[in-house]
């Protein structure tokens, strides 16, 4: 796990490459397809767990993504999310203990909308959500937008995880 922080401590990201630090069975799935662009990610899993900036009401949000590249010149996504009854806390897996391992209706919505709308350059391939968290009071639309921009700045820079220059990038998004 790669940890970068503010020097303030009030902001701050981690990520695990290769690695889901989540033990969560997710039973129901979202797809959709959209238009892949010009852009490059490495193949792998990345997730990525975020305090943002603590003035916002909304200031947390964990996902874990798998990325599979292709050549159909589109990028499927798959949103794999929970029903109601098999929610558990993060209990020392995360920074955030207080935060809801699993992603229920409500942030599958969530982030179908913001694949579906986003700005975001996503390559040819398949993008997999496999896991994520939530506070029940920090998190919503605003902090899942954020990380999906981290996750994919993170895809690009593949092999700077771990490098000052890219951990000073991402604080400076949140």
């Amino acid at each position: 796990m790669v940890k970068y922080e503010n020097d303030s401590k009030t902001k701050k990201i981690y990520i695990w490459k290769d690695e889901n630090p989540l033990d969560v069975v997710l039973e129901e799935k979202l797809e959709i397809e959209v238009p892949a662009k010009e852009a490059f990610w490495k193949e792998g899993m990345i997730c990525v767990e975020a305090k943002m900036n603590p003035r916002h009401i909304s200031n947390y949000a964990m996902l874990c993504m798998n990325y599979k590249a292709n050549n159909s010149g589109k990028t499927n996504i798959i949103i794999n999310y929970n029903i109601e009854k098999n929610f558990c806390r993060a209990n020392g897996q995360l920074f955030n203990d207080n935060s809801v391992i699993g992603l229920n209706n409500e942030f599958a919505e969530y982030l179908n909308t913001i694949f579906s709308e986003s700005e975001i350059d996503f390559p040819s391939g398949i993008i997999e959500i496999i896991g994520g968290a939530y506070d029940e009071v920090g998190s919503s639309y605003y902090s899942f937008e954020k990380i999906i921009e981290l996750i994919s700045i993170i895809f690009e820079n593949y092999e700077q995880i771990g490098e000052t220059i890219l951990g000073e990038k991402l604080i400076e998004i949140l």
